[in-house]
């Protein structure tokens, strides 16, 4: 698993805690979602204003969802990308109705811990123990056949705690629409909710257009990318996928990622130029990385901008402790000690506080932020 995936997943976690921060403002939703009609009576997706707990807290009940990618049942082995094409549709439409998800990078971090491969097709019992290592309350698992540029693609939900699994449900689509059938997936799980059991949502009509109207080759290119483990060839098909489309910030948020790996820290900068998404919580990421690129270039006053930016679109953690890195080498400690506590209330378990703590106490007294 690359460094910037085990960072991803720390930071996906600390976002579903901060999952909290948005509900509270106004987008507070069911506490669970009872699946009766999948005759799993156990499970119940519990949504609590801190959202998921953290994948070791053992005392906290389980909450939130995870999907994991669909098994290739054809014989087109080219077809690798529709896999996890499916599983990041249903993780995107499940998370815009309001329930809570493990995304792709806890996911494999967890994966990796287990000792399997990776990039590996899992067993239903190794799908629910990576789930119960994660903490979440139900799973989404599938299959899928192409042929020709036709699919027909399987979900089932699993109750985690109780091991129980649901009925398949079945969608048929094309392989030329890959985004018509992860709206067709998700509205066939809804479905098979019963009504007022969760959030209700509209998947038709006036709909976003997903990957902010990104080309469905420039997302391809995008899912082909997370399988390669080395730098050059997923700067190769990130490329190409910028060069269908420009403006598309999951591609440049991994290019950038890339770059900044490789030390390359003038050209990650270059990448992240132009930061334009309707998704919140991705402008957030992507300014965080910027600032932390721009930390890198010793350009502190850009990169206090873009954290301001940041948390314009979405408090994080992550924002408020860079904010509280920027003071402490101005020497601004109380800034910095403000900065840090809140940090510290959106991810108290972030490792790097100690290290801030403690620069702060060797720093001196507080002085007062002018």
């Amino acid at each position: 698993m690359r460094t910037d995936e085990r960072r991803s997943a720390r930071e996906a976690r600390i976002e579903s805690r901060e999952g909290s921060t948005e509900r509270d403002s106004g987008r507070m939703i069911s506490r669970a979602l009872a699946l009766k009609s999948l005759a799993i009576p156990a499970l119940a997706l519990l949504l609590a204003a801190a959202g998921p707990r953290d994948a070791r807290a053992e005392t906290a009940p389980a909450a939130g969802v995870v999907v994991f990618p669909f098994e290739n049942l054809s014989d087109d082995r080219s077809l690798y990308w529709v896999s996890e094409a499916l599983a990041d549709g249903l993780d995107r439409e499940i998370k815009g109705s309001g329930v809570a998800t493990f995304g792709r990078p806890e996911r494999l971090s967890v994966i990796e811990e287990m000792g399997v491969p990776t990039n590996s097709t899992l067993t239903l019992a190794s799908q629910i123990k990576a789930a119960e290592e994660l903490g979440a309350a139900a799973l989404l698992c599938g299959t899928f056949r192409a042929g020709d540029d036709a699919v027909r693609a399987r979900a089932r939900i699993v109750d985690v705690p109780a091991g129980r699994t649901g009925p398949w449900v079945e969608v048929h689509g094309s392989i030329k629409d890959i985004y018509a059938l992860q709206r067709a997936l998700h509205a066939a799980v809804r479905a098979a909710l019963p009504r007022g059991s969760g959030p209700q949502t509209s998947l038709a009509g006036g709909s976003p257009a997903p990957e902010d109207g990104a080309p469905q080759t420039a997302y391809e290119f995008l899912l082909k990318s997370y399988f390669e483990d080395v730098p050059q060839h997923r700067e190769v098909l990130l490329r190409r996928a910028l060069d269908i489309a420009p403006d598309y910030l999951r591609a440049q948020v991994e290019l950038a990622q890339v770059y900044a790996d490789s030390g390359q820290s003038e050209k990650a900068a270059g990448v992240l130029s132009r930061i334009s998404t309707r998704d919140r919580g991705l402008a957030a990421q992507a300014e965080n990385l910027l600032a932390e690129i721009e930390i890198a270039r010793a350009r502190t006053s850009s990169a206090e901008s873009a954290l301001r930016r940041s948390l314009a679109s979405k408090e994080t953690a992550r924002a408020h402790l860079l904010l509280a890195k920027i003071a402490l080498a101005r020497a601004d400690r109380a800034a910095a000690r403000s900065e840090l506590e809140r940090s510290r209330a959106l991810d108290p378990d972030d490792p790097d506080l100690g290290e801030l703590e403690g620069a702060l106490s060797s720093a001196g007294p507080p002085q007062t932020s002018p």
